[in-house]
């Protein structure tokens, strides 16, 4: 394509080269322009010369199959080779055993034991939740990032594109079309909940006398939000034909809790549940492409006007009784991940801020969006940043930064140039004047010339002024190149900085600038006489996608493999070929089987050792910090609430109505609950993480080498019960102890790693405001707000307000029973269930390892051999599968792992 060799010379780079002024008739004047770009501009005009007749009409576009994946083992060719070769190993075995052996309990066990082992038993896809105000390109970002048009849904016009959570995951193989969405909806309780809640706020924005103390003051209108969601449920009604309608319908409550149009709007809904209810549960639609599967679900995802909804009578929009979307498709991204387009966290409507909360909780990885355009000034944009870290911790956020196209101009002292830059710039500024000034003469020359008439002349003409309209394109483009790149390394090392400053965080924050609308130009293809403003390599998109290619490898995809080939499959291997090996029973049978028994006793208590040592070293240390700390954040508490009594009546209750979370005009904003919180994550959080961290990996270290010296010992005392003679015949078993630590080392390390994945859970639910049902600070804190509001005037004091506030403070203050004795109290619970579990986890995993032992150590040493010409010919045959396979094992698939970058042992 004609597309490649313009790529090919986009940066200009210094040679000799004549200047475009010295080809072009009638200028006599040196120029200033730079000499690389003369060059630059030079290969382009020849460029054009060459290709002139196809510049006119061909076209280019991207193949996002052209971008080089991450150089990791997961996308090496010798991984799926990897796959292959082993589930082909372990279905050969099955066949031959299935097909040559008679079933008995020992051909049971072994199919049993390869069907579990046929395919690896990877990790779950990384979930990643993109996040961020309404109208900043979430969804634009995930279409960049599929290189499709129309998988996510976009509005063009700042407005939320997304209303509901759209998971983005990979389709089953038995999907019967290209695209799949599975509705999932909310429980009609909650369905019923959502209607109490909108006709609350509606009364209390909109219609709540003024006296009422009660009614909301306040820069955010719910009773706004209430009328879109009740017109998208109800757009089929009179009632609700129009917001004026809406509006006049519900001005006839009398209360929040009026029973009138309750009764009608609850009868209104069950009709609609009940429509639903036709469709299954979790209705799925299929379509052949992303566009046709989007018209299907509109009513499910935003406010439709063409609201149908097939297989219903339904002609309305349900999105708000839907909890989320997932739509499946094949795609490399969703090979190992799963991606969630949030609904904006700006939106005032708490019913979808609550689905975003519950959501961000199930994401290994927030990616924050948003526009360029100020951003380092945008507060918002820090916030969801750190809250993020706050609640995920390190590595797990990226910022992708959108609309960094648009750029218009390098004036302000806003951003710096290096000495190369400013001088393109000024060149770019002169050229661009002779070339406008070229293109005034020709078109003087086609007018006012005696040789107008001529034909050769005017097709001279005319193909100047293209050739001059292709280098004015291609200037304009390279200037944007400059002012794009200079920003962008302006606002990422800004960005960088203060991340670090406010974190201490040494893996640093992830930036990607990014240009959705000129990295989509290159998708659908362009005219190549006036490609995209920004080569493919410069929208930032490609960089950002091998990023996501990446994130997936680091939950160990390929560690897991490795574990599946070297551990899974050969003990499997091993224990077969003693199977069929088969020794005479021995004298000291017994003993040797007291020695396993007597060694597997020892688990639990070694386990409980470890354990203990965890809890004295982490644990502990985190407990007394509660007791030593909590006067110094009541004392802090104390202030802020002194603070937030100063507020005026009306605002001090919308506060407390809202707990603590909310904004007006005489007030400000606030989230009384983060600012109360903020002092003890500075003491807490980061003996949690040394918990998760430290306390979690030596939790891991010590349990592998106290199991593995258990291990050892068994060994030595089975050695000293059994006659040197017979050694060699039980060397099989001894190889096959080393390879069962191994075993035991994989399954403390995935406990240990769910043991880190709760402790982190529970450090966001300890440390953060959110879900009353998880956070326990908010949970207490919920209490306290309602007990506030609800305080009755008394005499002492001389107004509500100082009621309020009083009652509000001494709950707050409480040392015993207060929201700071909640967090010790939950971390301190939560903490022992977690590391409970996982020592029972660990006996019990460790102790079905045992069960494989006893059974390995059955075959070498049974107490009857079964010495018949058929067994033993069965044996036989099956030994030299066995031994093929392994062959295979340390040969091919071996090579292939380390050819893949596998490191093997």
């Amino acid at each position: 394509m004609l597309c490649t060799r313009l790529t090919c010379i986009r940066a200009p780079h210094p040679m000799k080269a004549n200047h475009l002024m010295q080809r072009i008739p009638g200028k006599e004047t040196a120029s200033n322009i730079h000499p690389d770009l003369v060059a630059h501009f030079d290969k382009l005009t020849k460029l054009f010369d060459d290709f002139y007749s196809e510049l006119e009409s061909s076209s280019s576009r991207h193949d996002p199959k052209s971008e080089p994946r991450p150089a990791l083992p997961i996308y090496h060719s010798a991984f799926a080779k990897v796959e292959d070769s082993s589930a082909r190993l372990v279905r050969d075995l099955s066949t031959h055993i299935s097909h040559n052996v008679d079933p008995d309990a020992e051909s049971s066990y072994m199919l049993e034991r390869l069907s579990a082992v046929e395919v690896p038993d990877y990790p779950k896809p990384t979930v990643i939740g993109l996040v961020g105000d309404a109208g900043v390109g979430k969804s634009s970002t995930i279409n960049s990032a599929f290189c499709m048009e129309d998988i996510s849904l976009t509005t063009g016009s700042g407005e939320a594109g997304t209303l509901v959570p759209i998971e983005f995951a990979d389709a089953p193989d038995t999907q019967e079309k290209l695209f799949a969405a599975q509705i999932n909806r909310l429980p009609r309780k909650l369905c019923e909940e959502l209607l109490d809640s909108c006709l609350a706020d509606y009364w209390y924005h909109r219609l709540a006398p003024q006296e009422d103390d009660t009614k909301n003051t306040g820069e955010v209108d719910l009773g706004r939000t209430a009328v879109k969601i009740f017109m998208a449920l109800f757009s089929d009604r009179d009632e609700f034909s129009d917001e004026s309608a809406a509006t006049d319908f519900l001005n006839s409550m009398t209360s929040a809790k009026d029973k009138k149009i309750r009764a009608i709007l609850r009868q209104w809904i069950l009709e609609i549940l009940n429509e639903l209810d036709k469709l299954g549960n979790t209705p799925t639609f299929y379509a052949h492409s992303a566009s046709e599967l989007h018209q299907m679900i509109q009513p499910f995802t935003l406010t439709s006007e063409d609201a149908t909804i097939d297989g219903t009578s339904l002609e309305c929009s349900v999105w708000p009784f839907v909890r989320f979307v997932r739509i499946t498709f094949k795609h490399p991204l969703l090979a190992g991940a799963i991606f969630i387009d949030l609904p904006g966290l700006s939106d005032a409507n708490p019913h979808r801020r609550r689905l975003v909360e519950q959501h961000k909780r199930k994401c290994d990885h927030i990616i924050v969006v948003h526009g360029i355009t100020r951003i380092e000034d945008e507060g918002i944009v820090q916030h969801h940043i750190l809250d993020t870290f706050y609640r995920k911790r390190g590595g797990s956020v990226t910022l992708v930064i959108t609309k960094a196209d648009d750029v218009k101009h390098e004036s302000g002292g806003r951003v710096s140039y290096n000495i190369q830059e400013q001088e393109y710039l000024s060149s770019l500024d002169e050229y661009d004047k002779e070339v406008k000034e070229e293109l005034k003469n020709n078109g003087r020359l086609s007018k006012g010339s005696e040789m107008s008439s001529n034909p050769d002349f005017l097709k001279e003409i005319m193909k100047k002024d293209k050739l001059y309209r292709f280098l004015s394109h291609h200037a304009k483009s390279r200037r944007k190149q400059i002012l794009v790149a200079a920003r962008n390394r302006k606002v990422t090392k800004s960005l960088q900085e203060w991340y670090i400053s406010k974190t201490k965080d040494s893996r640093g924050l992830p930036v990607f600038c990014v240009s959705n609308s000129v990295h989509m130009e290159h998708i659908v293809g362009f005219l190549d006489k006036q490609p995209p403003i920004l080569p493919i390599d410069e929208t930032g998109i490609t960089q950002l996608r091998s990023y996501l290619f990446a994130l997936p490898a680091k939950a160990g995809k390929a560690d897991t493999l490795k574990y599946h080939c070297d551990v899974r499959i050969r003990t499997l291997l091993d224990a077969m070929a003693m199977s069929c090996a088969g020794t005479k029973a021995m004298m000291k049978r017994e003993h040797l089987i007291k020695a396993i028994m007597d060694s597997r006793k020892d688990i639990g208590k070694n386990i409980d050792t470890v354990r203990q040592d965890i809890n004295k070293r982490f644990v502990s240390p985190l407990i007394v910090k509660f007791g030593i700390c909590e006067d110094q954040w009541i004392e802090k508490a104390k202030a802020l609430c002194n603070q937030w009594a100063q507020y005026n009546a009306a605002g001090h209750a919308a506060f407390l109505k809202h707990e603590g979370n909310w904004k007006t005009n005489a007030c400000g904003k606030a989230n009384w609950n983060e600012s109360l919180l903020e002092a003890v994550r500075d003491f807490i959080a980061p003996l949690l993480d040394d918990l998760i961290e430290k306390g979690c990996n030596d939790f891991a270290n010590d349990a592998i080498m106290s199991m593995c010296e258990v291990l050892d010992k068994m060994e030595r005392d089975m050695e000293v019960n059994i006659d040197s003679s017979q050694m060699k015949a039980f060397q099989a078993f001894f190889d096959s102890i080393r390879t069962r630590k191994k075993e035991v080392t994989h399954e403390i390390e995935e406990v240990t790693k769910s043991v880190k994945a709760q402790l982190g859970a529970l450090h966001c639910d300890a440390l953060n405001d959110g879900d009353n049902k998880k956070a326990p600070f908010s949970s207490k804190m919920s209490r306290i707000y309602k007990q506030a509001l609800d305080a009755q005037k008394t005499s002492s004091l001389k107004t509500l307000r100082d009621t309020r506030s009083n009652a509000f403070k001494t709950a707050v203050l409480k040392k015993k029973t207060g929201p700071y004795s909640s967090i010790r109290n939950f971390i301190e619970k939560g903490i022992k269930m977690v590391l409970d579990k996982a020592a029972d986890d660990l006996v019990k995993s460790c102790g079905l390892v045992y069960d494989k032992l006893m059974h390995d150590f059955d075959h070498v040493c049974p107490e009857r051999e079964d010495n018949g010409v058929k067994a033993l010919k069965r044996r036989e045959a099956l030994g030299k599968k066995v031994k093929k396979a392994k062959e295979t094992l340390d040969g091919e698939i071996r090579e292939r792992l380390v050819e893949c970058g596998v490191g093997m042992d």
